[in-house]
Formats: structure tokens, C-alpha cells, sequence
């Protein structure tokens, strides 16, 4: 895991790799962590996340923002270069991937889980169009999808309709929607805040 992230992406990939049944997490190029200027995301109170990334039970309750896949360009992280999901259109495109480590199923039961709410940036939308969003095929009622500025969506999720591991998000134009197909999804998270 490189030194790019900040601590609350940090504690988000390092769920992800326990989830997915990793037997360590191993970082590179976080000397001097926090106050070098190679640690641009890094304060002087972040430094302490760094212990809680070695075990599911130090990561539980903390908050965490998921990131699908983007790609990379660095050619020197070698296999952690994936190939980016985006754009993907609104008509009849592929669907999304996202990795949560969380199990999120649990902190709601326990009445842990205070915010679940997915971000999606939408570019080539007229001003009054919606976007539909379906998460592991279930529909997200429409109400609980709005725009929060003019390329940015955000939809409040239950619980329920999450996995620990692999999720997989479709989206496709929505009310009042021409349907262009110049309309695409350009990135997605996911911010998962605890009581």
C-alpha cells in the first residue's frame, strides 16, 4: 500500500485486503509519517490510524471511505495497476465493481452503522435529469437518490443491500432523463461513518 492515501483510505484498503483474506498488510514509502511533504494527507494525530490497520478487530467502527477502482498509471506499483472501471455509460453498460470489507450487515444489527451513502459523479446529464442506481440487484428507491451539485449524485443505502467483498452497482439514466449516450459514470465511493 502506498503513501498516497490519507489515513481514512489507508484503514479502507486495509479492510478490503483482510476481507478478501489477505494474511498481512505491508506499506511502502511511509517514512517520516507524519511531516514529511511525501506525506502530503498525513497530520500529527493520523499517525496513530497506522496501528489499527493490522487486525479486522482494530479496524471495526472506524470510518472508511470505499473507492471503486479507478486505474492507475504509476508503472512502478507493478500489479496493483488495475485498469479503470470508468467511464461506463448509462445505457446498457457494464456494471461497477466495489470491495467493502466491512461487514456492514452487523454494524447495522448492532446499531453501530450511522451513515452508508454512495457517491457517483455523472457527466454529460442535463440539469433536471436523475440517475437510477441498482447495488447487487437491488433497485435504490428513487427518493433516496439526489443530486448534490451539477455532475455529482449521492444515494443513501441500507445496510442490507451490501456484501462483505465484492459488490457490483448498475447504473441507467433516470426521471426526466434524455438517455444520451454521451452520459457516463466517472467515479464512485462509498462513506461508510460509525456512531
Amino acid at each position: 500500500m502506498n503513501h498516497f492515501r490519507g489515513p481514512v483510505q489507508v484503514r479502507s484498503l486495509a479492510s478490503n485486503f483482510w476481507a478478501l483474506g489477505a494474511d498481512g498488510v505491508y506499506l511502502f514509502n511511509f517514512f517520516g509519517v507524519p511531516g514529511q511533504e511525501v506525506n502530503p494527507g498525513w497530520g500529527a494525530s493520523d499517525a496513530s490510524s497506522l496501528q489499527e490497520i493490522g487486525a479486522v478487530e482494530t479496524l471495526r467502527k472506524k470510518d472508511k471511505v470505499y473507492l471503486a477502482d479507478s486505474g492507475e498509471t504509476l508503472t512502478y506499483i507493478g500489479y496493483s495497476n488495475p485498469e479503470s472501471q470508468f467511464p461506463v455509460r448509462l445505457i446498457g453498460e457494464r456494471e461497477v465493481e466495489l470491495v467493502v470489507g466491512d461487514d456492514l450487515h452487523a454494524a447495522a444489527a448492532e446499531g453501530s452503522l450511522k451513515e452508508l451513502r454512495l457517491e457517483f459523479n455523472v457527466g454529460g446529464i442535463g440539469a433536471g435529469e436523475q440517475v437510477q442506481v441498482q447495488v447487487n440487484g437491488v433497485d435504490v428507491p428513487p427518493g433516496r437518490i439526489a443530486r448534490t451539485r451539477f455532475d455529482v449524485f449521492a444515494a443513501d443505502l441500507e445496510a442490507g443491500m451490501m456484501r462483505r467483498g465484492i459488490n457490483r452497482f448498475r447504473f441507467a439514466p433516470g426521471t426526466n432523463s434524455a438517455g444520451r449516450l454521451t452520459a457516463q459514470v466517472g467515479g464512485m465511493k462509498l462513506h461508510v461513518q460509525y456512531r
